[in-house]
């Protein structure tokens, strides 16, 4: 197991511990759902900064109609809506423990998939 304390931003220490080794090292980040605080607290602060776009709308639709999932289904992929979502969750007060754990599952899924297929790659 790495923290990011255990390496660089490019993953000098896992990279370096997967060529001893000679197995694929698997990354999952949780600290990437921490930094989807940002978008959510905006949205408890601040609503009126993206309330009146189209996308926002477009957004918080989903959350009121499929709730949390938008939240798991739009970090699984690398997109700009998903600052809206955590805009959106954090206007209509999604409490925080459950907005966290969901970003943190979609993240994982994520960066397993990614450490996955940099491997394959990588072969």
């Amino acid at each position: 197991v790495l923290t990011k304390l255990d390496g660089d931003a490019r993953g000098g220490a896992a990279l370096s511990i997967a060529r001893v080794l000679g197995k694929p090292v698997m990354f999952a980040s949780s600290g990437e759902a921490l930094g989807e605080l940002t978008g959510y607290l905006a949205g408890v602060s601040g609503r009126g900064i993206v309330e009146n776009g189209e996308h926002y709308a477009r957004v918080q639709r989903w959350m009121r109609q499929f709730g949390l999932w938008v939240i798991f289904g739009l970090s699984l992929v690398p997109n700009p809506f998903f600052d809206l979502a955590g805009v959106a969750a954090g206007a209509l007060r999604t409490p925080i423990p459950h907005f966290l754990f969901w970003c943190w599952l979609g993240e994982t899924v994520k960066m397993i998939f990614f450490a996955y297929g940099g491997a394959v790659l990588l072969k």
